[in-house]
């Protein structure tokens, strides 16, 4: 489990250094760009951040992930 969980932290930190370094030059000259931009660029990266967290949080046992879980944010009491 060790593995599977250093695994999934590498591919998630490598994800959010893709997103980071894409995010970070975006000047468009346009919000059709930006649109654009947004749809090319950032959204595939973050649904990379997003399937690495969603992993991370399958293997974690809920006492030991410090992030509310979907189920937490869909369902509040």
């Amino acid at each position: 489990m060790l593995g599977e969980v250093c695994d999934g932290v590498t591919k998630l930190k490598a994800a959010l250094d893709r997103l980071e370094r894409v995010n970070a030059p975006l000047r468009p000259a346009s919000r059709l760009e930006h649109a654009r931009l947004m749809r090319d660029e950032v959204l595939p990266d973050q649904n990379a951040v997003r399937a690495a967290a969603d992993r991370l949080e399958k293997l974690m046992p809920d006492d030991l992930w410090p992030l509310p879980t979907y189920r937490d944010l869909l369902f509040i009491k």
